[in-house]
């Protein structure tokens, strides 16, 4: 989809290996942040900028800029991986155990 816009001056398996190594990155750095910011914090911020994120690539694809709207895309899977993804598996943790039941 993003390749088509012709400014994008990577290829989709390179693309493919910045979008797995940058969400590697948020979420070991998510390890970090949970224990001295706090789940409420932590998902504030990720959803905040996850919002701003998504926003800025729907204008970005609306005005065929390709590599702007992979910043925007890498940006996203990185604030996920920050936020979403481990406190929805803490959650998990906490409430599908035995002590929960």
């Amino acid at each position: 989809m993003m390749v088509e816009f012709g400014d994008l001056p990577l290829t989709p398996v390179n693309a493919t290996k910045i979008n797995y190594f940058v969400s590697l990155c948020g979420t070991f750095i998510s390890i970090f942040t949970l224990l001295y910011l706090g789940r409420k914090t932590t998902l504030i911020i990720g959803l905040s900028v996850i919002t701003a994120s998504l926003a800025l690539a729907g204008g970005f694809y609306w005005m065929k800029m390709g590599l702007p709207l992979y910043i925007c895309v890498v940006n996203f899977g990185f604030m996920f991986s920050f936020s979403m993804g481990p406190v929805t598996w803490l959650y998990f943790g906490e409430v599908l155990s035995p002590k929960g039941f």
